[in-house]
């Protein structure tokens, strides 16, 4: 089995888990919510907006660790200087996150032309603020800058609702169709 086959295993994996989970939360979602003590329901998007996060961080997970394997994978087929490990490690090379640092130096130094999976990197990077938001923010946009409040507001299948980011089925979908596309590109260069 080779790398691409790799990665489409676990896509496909990722893919069976998620239209089970999703399923599971939207029966589960069909029962109303306890009204505690008179307040409002606790659930008013369904048991699926406390699954969609996960499942966002999920996708980013996959790309992150096929992303660091696709540039070792480069390095020796190509002898390449320098190695992943020193160009991470050089603040003047490297990017302004990881995402970026694997796209500089599988385009810059590994010399992968990725111009056409350009839609795929930028929903990518979208993907990443928002795993960004929920893991060290608890999807809460009130504790955001302004500039990244209003990225959020634009990127499709992202809403805020009551200060928290939420997430539709449709771009969890989008994602993990989008991360496949991106990393079958490189495993394929």
């Amino acid at each position: 089995m080779n790398i691409a086959d790799h990665i489409a295993s676990d896509v496909e994996c990722m893919r069976d888990y998620f239209t089970r989970l999703l399923a599971v939360a939207k029966a589960s979602s069909r029962t109303p919510s306890p009204n505690r003590t008179g307040g409002p329901q606790l659930l008013p998007f369904g048991t699926a907006c406390f699954v969609r996060p996960d499942m966002a961080c999920d996708v980013y997970s996959l790309v992150d660790f096929w992303l660091a394997r696709l540039c070792l994978y480069h390095q020796p087929r190509g002898h390449l200087s320098p190695s992943f490990e020193d160009f991470k490690k050089d603040k003047r090379k490297r990017g302004r996150n990881d995402l970026q640092t694997y796209a500089k130096y599988l385009t810059k130094v590994a010399r992968l032309d990725l111009s056409a999976e350009q839609p795929s990197f930028r929903h990518i990077d979208d993907l990443r603020v928002v795993r960004n938001v929920f893991m060290h923010a608890g999807g809460h946009v009130h504790l955001l800058p302004d500039r990244m409040r209003e990225r959020i507001e634009r990127m499709p299948g992202v809403s805020l609702e009551m200060k928290l980011v939420v997430v539709t089925d449709q771009f969890i979908w989008q994602s993990l169709d989008h991360a496949s596309q991106y990393l079958q590109a490189i495993a394929r260069a």
